[in-house]
């Protein structure tokens, strides 16, 4: 019997002031190590394969975990943010390509984009819920949306969202 589990992550807080490839902010870099300290406390399932945008912030994010679980990162070009000489329609069908893609998959799969694919990724699961009006439809940075996806009805089911670290005070 398949099992599959999604978990999406927007890539932690970048440094805003760096223009070509934004890396972690020191802010970001603290989420990420959290998630990578407290995946338990945050009752999320140990990854299977820990899938990243190609954009060195989603790299960032899910680099102490995969260091961590004892996990490569694999970089999919699908998940990365919209190029500016992307048509919406082409950025759709990628999005599209990769959800579909999923559901020939098994196992934790942990997923790491940005604000831009993932708020448009929202309309593409076929869902229990509404995804699109939740609270924490926001999608802050380091934020999660953890989804099973039940082969028999072919529609994913909502199991919880939440943020990958409390605000931190200072840094």
């Amino acid at each position: 019997m398949n099992t599959l589990e999604i978990v999406l992550f927007r890539h932690a807080e970048r440094n805003k002031f760096i223009e070509d490839e934004p890396q972690l902010s020191p802010y970001g870099l603290k989420q990420a190590h959290y998630l990578s300290e407290h995946r338990e406390t945050l009752k999320l399932p140990k990854p299977t394969n820990i899938w990243v945008s190609p954009r060195l912030r989603a790299q960032q994010t899910m680099s102490p975990l995969s260091k961590v679980c004892g996990i490569a990162l694999a970089l999919k070009s699908d998940l990365d943010e919209r190029k500016s000489n992307e048509t919406m329609l082409d950025f759709r069908q990628r999005i599209d390509r990769l959800i579909k893609g999923l559901s020939a998959q098994n196992g934790v799969i942990y997923l790491c984009s940005h604000l831009d694919w993932i708020e448009e990724a929202m309309s593409f699961f076929e869902t229990d819920s509404d995804l699109l009006n939740q609270p924490g439809a926001h999608w802050s940075t380091a934020q999660f949306l953890e989804l099973n996806y039940d082969f028999t009805n072919e529609i994913w089911r909502k199991i919880k969202t939440g943020q990958a670290c409390p605000k931190i005070t200072s840094i």
